[in-house]
């Protein structure tokens, strides 16, 4: 991935804007188009939308990113910590940045791009593309091909460069990366199932499935899936389905059981124990999980697949939802980046599409709207 670096020309005649982005000198040429309808519709595997050319000025697009928070509407100088002020600038693609010039105590003029410390400080596209691709393609869930198809359509409304298809590929798993590395952390500070000393039954659903990858190849992820809080968790393991990669992780992200933590080897206690559910595989084995004080029950899938509370159709589910996502999407073969033969980059991009599609599957759960589904990503994206 290529990070945006700080522009180099200067305008030392710069005008100092009052009101930050509110006043800032608009450059850019005005589209002559018609307003068009801002509905979205399906053409086939297409998905095509429709925007208002004037509402992709420059300054708006520049003040609501700042809203959204997803790049910073405020900046200290490091020099005097001072507030700095948001200036235009045309050494700056974005035709603007933050500056602080001081002759007293200390002598200096330094100029931040508004892009730095954001997630668009790695991407080199006009922001205005860029807005348009996180905020009105991003959340669909809609292939790349049809995000380039809608970029080209925009760029000539709006007289801009074109941008590739690679391009647009590298921008999608740059927003992917930050939403792996968000939920990872989530992960890390979250465990799952029922909380210590909190009255209640935790069931949590297991299981492992295959990736088929280049030249046919197929690897394992495995999967967690707490039934009632539609917490779901997937890490891909390669080919390593030993009770030494996956016991440390359902230890890692389940709640230790309240009967061990109080030295209580009762477990008909007032607080049960986390109770796990999983197929035959032979990795799980009853004691293993009886030695960490979880209750397993395990449903022999040659002969049945559950009833009532007995099963594993929960996560069955679940990793359908996530091939038919990413399928569409992205594609878990490689054939966007089918550079990633090196096991490390392929490790990297499994993950962050896989969390790319628990966050599609949370919107579809939740059932957000377009609104609530920008909201969400904004937790994911915001400035750091």
């Amino acid at each position: 991935m290529e990070i945006r670096q700080n522009f180099d020309s200067e305008d030392e005649d710069n005008q100092v804007c009052e009101n930050n982005y509110e006043n800032l000198e608009q450059e850019e040429n005005e589209s002559d188009n018609e307003v068009t309808d801002e509905s979205e519709y399906n053409i086939g595997n297409e998905y095509q939308i429709k925007y208002n050319p004037n509402d992709f000025q420059i300054t708006d697009i520049i003040k609501k990113l700042m809203e959204l928070k997803i790049i910073r509407a405020k900046n200290k100088c490091d020099a005097c910590n001072n507030e700095m002020k948001l200036v235009s600038n045309k050494g700056f693609k974005d035709q603007c940045c933050w500056r602080c010039k001081k002759n007293t105590p200390f002598k200096h003029d330094k100029k931040i791009n508004i892009r730095s410390f954001s997630i668009l400080n790695l991407m080199r596209s006009d922001i205005r593309i860029l807005y348009f691709i996180i905020i009105y393609n991003f959340p669909k869930n809609i292939s790349i091909n049809s995000i380039y198809k809608n970029c080209l359509e925009f760029s000539k409304d709006l007289k801009l460069e074109f941008i590739s298809k690679k391009h647009i590929s590298k921008i999608i798993a740059i927003i992917s990366n930050k939403i792996m590395e968000i939920t990872y952390y989530y992960w890390n500070e979250n465990k799952m199932g029922m909380e210590p000393g909190l009255d209640g039954k935790s069931r949590i659903e297991i299981d492992e499935s295959k990736v088929v990858t280049f030249g046919n190849t197929v690897r394992w992820i495995f999967d967690l899936v707490d039934r009632g809080k539609y917490d779901i968790r997937i890490f891909f393991i390669n080919d390593n389905r030993t009770r030494e990669t996956i016991l440390p992780l359902i230890k890692k992200n389940v709640y230790k059981p309240f009967a061990l933590i109080n030295d209580n080897k009762d477990l008909d206690t007032n607080y049960p124990s986390t109770r796990i559910y999983s197929d035959y595989f032979a990795t799980y084995q009853t004691q293993d999980f009886n030695n960490m004080g979880f209750i397993l029950y395990k449903v022999n899938h040659s002969f049945w697949f559950g009833e009532v509370k007995f099963h594993t159709n929960t996560i069955e589910g679940i990793w359908s939802q996530i091939k038919r996502i990413t399928n569409y999407f992205m594609g878990l073969n490689g054939t966007i980046f089918n550079k990633f033969h090196n096991i490390d980059n392929f490790n990297d991009y499994i993950n962050s599409i896989i969390c790319t599609a628990l966050f599609y599957m949370r919107c579809e759960h939740d059932a957000l709207g377009d609104n609530a589904k920008i909201d969400l990503l904004k937790k994911y994206i915001i400035h750091n």
